[in-house]
């Protein structure tokens, strides 16, 4: 396996250690996976239409109160 740091800069991966090998590793050398969590990429998208439910109802809230309060017949004071 040929390995790459997440952070490429500041990592010693499999590319400073092309003399040895070519640089790879023995599948047996790998001591574990990273998890990978779908839910965590769906969490922006579900605020973001929540926020914008919200904004769309408290938008038709106020336009329903500001004609409630303009319609003919109701006191002024």
């Amino acid at each position: 396996m040929f390995l790459l740091g997440d952070n490429r800069p500041n990592a010693n991966d499999s590319r400073y250690f092309l003399d040895e090998q070519s640089g790879s590793v023995a599948v047996s050398g790998v001591r574990g996976r990273v998890p990978e969590k779908p839910a965590a990429t769906m969490a922006p998208l579900l605020l973001g239409a929540l926020g914008a439910l919200l904004t769309l109802v408290g938008a038709g809230l106020g336009i329903g109160g500001f004609i409630a309060g303009r319609r003919p017949g109701a006191r002024m004071r």
